[in-house]
C-alpha cells in the first residue's frame, strides 16, 4: 500500500496528475475489497460515478467563467464525477450550489468567477448587506463550489477563484466563524489523505481536521523544535483518531505533557488521560 504519498499543487493546469489518480483508484479498490467502512460508505461503497468528458467539463467552465483547479479537473475526467469520498461522498458538479441561500438559478452568472474571500489566516467578517444582489451569507462562498456535504449545514468546499484557489475549506452555514482549512494543499492530496487514513485504521470521524501524516511523523512534531503551538496541537488532534498508538508515540506524548508550552502540555495531558480510560467507558 502506498500510504501518505501525495500529489503537490501546481500553478498550471499542464501537470499530469495521472499517477496520483491511479494510486487513488487502487486505494479505493483496496478499501472496498478489505471491507472498510466509514460515514457514507454504505451509500457509495467506495465507488465513483462515470467520469465527465472534456466537453462536459469545458461546458461547466464556460458557463461559469472559470477554469477548475487542474488536479480536480483531471480527477473528474479520469476517476469519476461523484460518489466515493469523505463524509457523504463527492457531490456531482451540477450540485455545486448546495448550501447557498439563493441557489444557482438566482446567483449572478459570474458568482464562481468572483474571488473567494476565504483563505488561510484571513479574518472572516460577515457582510452587512447584499452586494450586487448577492445575500451576505452567499458572499462568503463566492468563488467556491460545494464538494462534500458533512451533514446539516456543514460542507467541504473547493475554492475555484481567488488567492486560495485549489484549496479545500470546511465551512458551516450555521456557525460562520468556524472556517477550517485542512493542511492539504490541493484536492487530490486531501482526497488521498482520506483513503490513506482509512486504510491505516484511523477513525474517519472528523476527517481532515488535525495534522496530515503517518503516526511516526505526527509524534515527531511533538518533539520538534521551531514549529508552532498550532502545528503541535494539530498533531495531537490527529493522534486522537489513531486507535492503537505505538510505545514511541506514547513516549512523545508524555514528553509533550511535561513541556513548557501550556496549550500543548494540557492537550497532551488530556490525550494521555483519555487513553488511560478503559475502552467504551463513559466520560460522565
Amino acid at each position: 500500500m502506498l500510504f501518505f504519498k501525495r500529489s503537490s499543487p501546481s500553478p498550471t493546469d499542464s501537470v499530469d496528475y495521472g499517477p496520483a489518480i491511479e494510486r487513488i483508484q487502487i486505494k479505493l479498490t483496496q478499501a472496498r475489497q478489505s471491507g472498510k467502512s466509514c460515514y457514507g460508505s454504505d451509500i457509495h461503497n467506495f465507488q465513483l460515478e462515470k467520469p465527465l468528458s472534456e466537453k462536459e467539463v469545458r461546458s461547466f467552465e464556460s458557463r461559469y467563467k472559470i477554469v477548475l483547479p487542474g488536479d480536480f479537473r483531471q480527477f473528474l475526467q479520469k476517476a469519476g464525477a461523484s460518489g466515493a469520498g469523505p463524509y457523504n461522498g463527492l457531490l456531482p458538479l451540477k450540485d455545486w450550489d448546495q448550501g447557498t441561500q439563493a441557489g444557482k438559478d438566482c446567483l449572478p452568472s459570474d458568482f464562481l468567477a468572483r474571488p473567494c474571500p476565504l483563505a488561510p489566516g484571513a479574518k472572516v467578517v460577515m457582510p452587512a448587506s447584499k452586494v450586487h444582489g448577492v445575500e451576505p451569507l452567499d458572499q462568503f462562498i463566492q468563488g467556491a463550489i460545494a464538494l462534500v456535504s458533512q451533514g446539516c449545514a456543514n460542507f467541504a468546499l473547493l475554492i475555484v477563484s481567488g488567492p486560495a484557489k485549489g484549496r479545500v475549506v470546511y465551512f458551516s452555514f450555521d456557525e460562520r466563524d468556524k472556517v477550517y482549512f485542512p493542511e492539504n494543499p490541493n484536492f487530490l492530496s486531501w482526497y488521498e489523505r482520506w483513503l490513506d487514513e482509512l486504510l491505516a485504521g484511523y477513525n474517519a470521524d472528523w476527517f481532515g481536521y488535525g495534522a496530515d501524516g503517518a503516526e511516526e511523523a505526527l509524534a515527531g512534531r511533538l518533539l520538534q523544535e521551531g514549529i508552532s503551538t498550532e502545528q503541535k496541537l494539530e498533531a495531537i488532534w490527529t493522534l486522537r483518531r489513531i486507535p492503537r498508538l505505538s510505545a514511541s508515540t506514547l513516549e512523545a506524548i508524555s514528553t509533550a505533557s511535561q513541556g513548557s508550552d501550556r496549550d500543548v502540555r494540557v492537550s497532551a495531558e488530556n490525550l494521555l488521560l483519555d487513553l488511560s480510560r478503559p475502552e467504551g467507558s463513559d466520560d460522565a
